[in-house]
């Protein structure tokens, strides 16, 4: 098994992808509800998802839909659940 490096962008950072939302829940931070994401990274296992607040994960990835998102993955979960 060949171990892989990190991919990286041009300037040598870390290139990140976000695969799915796994899950969202509202939460509490200060006096303020806050929408929170159990994020899938690209090169991590479901099991090492990260929790993320959604509203950032929205301005740091224009391209992808945390709602669209979190659909796809309860019409997955029924799918296997039947």
């Amino acid at each position: 098994m060949a171990l892989e490096l990190p991919r990286m962008d041009e300037y040598g950072r870390f290139k990140v992808q976000l695969v799915a939302i796994l899950d969202r829940k509202i939460m509490k931070k200060g006096n303020k509800d806050v929408v929170m994401g159990l994020v899938n990274w690209f090169d991590l296992f479901q099991e090492d998802a990260i929790g993320e607040g959604l509203k950032e994960l929205n301005e740091q990835f224009l391209d992808f839909s945390t709602n669209s998102c979190i659909e796809d993955r309860k019409l997955e979960l029924a799918a296997t659940t039947n």
